[in-house]
């Protein structure tokens, strides 16, 4: 693989230390695939135009004040920025022969925008027949709607059927949090690129692969399509209080927290339950003796659940939940998140300056039973782009 141009402080064993990535991407999903790759030693060149990635005014941009968005430093770490103007010739030549150096290049640019560029995937593997593009879209490379404008909330949420499913009937759409569907669309394409990477050890040739935030989103509604489509009609959410399941609900205690129990095998887990909360006699109730039964009639057994939890506070049933051998977790806030032992002690919190040091959540790996950790805060707009226009300038021959 192509000799980076710097070495890097790699906390991880070199495992991409020989590998250089460009990005031509902003807010999230792309900066996310390629923060992936540099937290395994690969030098990440992120490309900005002259006002720099919008994703690092986001905060300002939906009214906050602050100047620096926590976001735009977790999903640009350890990386190079390189400012760069796409439209004019002499940046995009730069481009082109610093692409020709490279083994990856990672874009969430719609594709018309990169096509007027000249940096459609056709034509940079013409020149750079060794290269990896991943392109990151949200709703695919081709048909009438490649260049919709689409964030996660939309192509990821709304256009997978996942939004659909998770709203009760007669509900409207709850609002998505941002962001869930450009991670997983980046792991995606993380992956894809890998896959390629293999490939080209085999072959010498590079290849486009593609992910979308569409593709993405009807993956995790696979299960659902699936169903839909080999029986004409899929359930969707329902209020907690309809659960089909009620051993796989949440439940709240006497001190306003909630619990979720995980008993999804009814009759294995309904004895446990009955323990933890101290009534064995309905084990013996006809209406939950089985699966079937207590689908029929769980709102009789919610509404039996909801009392007893509500009796006692949620470190009371934790202890009697545990003691009972019940599966159950916490509804943890993101406050509590970030204060979690678990997380702690499986090293997957890694302080990121964002002003000053703050934990942010590591790459969702282990590897050689070292997880992937941060290799370095996010870059400020262009602080590299003296330094790469005359490497690059170097390598191509010009003054």
């Amino acid at each position: 693989m192509t000799s980076a141009a710097a070495p890097r402080d790699n906390r991880v064993n070199g495992f991409f230390g020989s590998l250089r990535v460009v990005e031509i991407g902003s807010w999230i999903a792309a900066p996310c695939a390629s923060a992936l790759m540099a937290d395994l030693g690969a030098q990440v060149i992120k490309i900005e135009p002259r006002q720099g990635d919008p994703g690092r005014r986001f905060v300002s941009s939906t009214g906050g004040g602050a100047d620096r968005s926590p976001a735009f430093e977790l999903f640009n770490r350890g990386k190079r920025s390189l400012v760069l103007d796409i439209a004019a010739a002499d940046d995009r030549d730069r481009l082109m022969n610093l692409l020709s150096t490279s083994d990856v290049l990672i874009t969430n640019m719609r594709a018309g925008t990169l096509e007027r560029a000249g940096l459609d995937p056709a034509a940079v593997l013409e020149l750079c027949p060794r290269l990896v593009y991943a392109s990151i879209t949200g709703l695919g490379l081709r048909g009438p709607e490649r260049d919709r404008a689409s964030y996660d909330v939309g192509a990821f949420w709304a256009r997978s059927g996942l939004l659909h499913q998770l709203t009760a009937p007669g509900n409207p759409p709850p609002h998505p949090a941002g962001g869930y569907g450009d991670s997983v669309t980046a792991l995606a394409a993380f992956s894809a690129v890998l896959v390629a990477l293999l490939e080209r050890e085999r072959t010498g040739r590079g290849q486009l692969v593609e992910s979308s935030l569409l593709q993405s989103g009807t993956w995790l509604c696979a299960g659902d399509l699936g169903v839909q489509a080999a029986f004409g009609r899929v359930n969707r959410a329902s209020h907690r209080t309809e659960s089909r399941t009620p051993l796989v609900n949440s439940y709240q205690t006497s001190d306003g927290r909630w619990l979720f129990l995980q008993g999804v095998e009814s009759v294995r887990h309904f004895p446990g339950i009955c323990a933890a909360i101290g009534r064995e006699d309905l084990c013996k109730d006809e209406r939950f003796g089985s699966a079937k039964s207590m689908r029929t009639h769980r709102r009789e057994l919610i509404a039996i659940l909801d009392e007893e939890f509500s009796r006692r506070p949620f470190a009371e049933w934790a202890d009697r939940l545990d003691a009972a051998g019940v599966w159950w977790q916490v509804v943890a806030s993101p406050e509590e998140v970030l204060r979690d032992r678990q997380l702690a002690v499986n090293d997957m919190l890694h302080d990121v300056a964002v002003g000053r040091p703050t934990p942010m959540v590591t790459s969702p790996f282990t590897l050689r039973g070292t997880r992937t950790r941060p290799v370095g805060p996010a870059p400020d707009l262009g602080t590299d782009s003296e330094a790469l226009i005359r490497e690059i300038d170097a390598v191509s021959g010009r003054q």
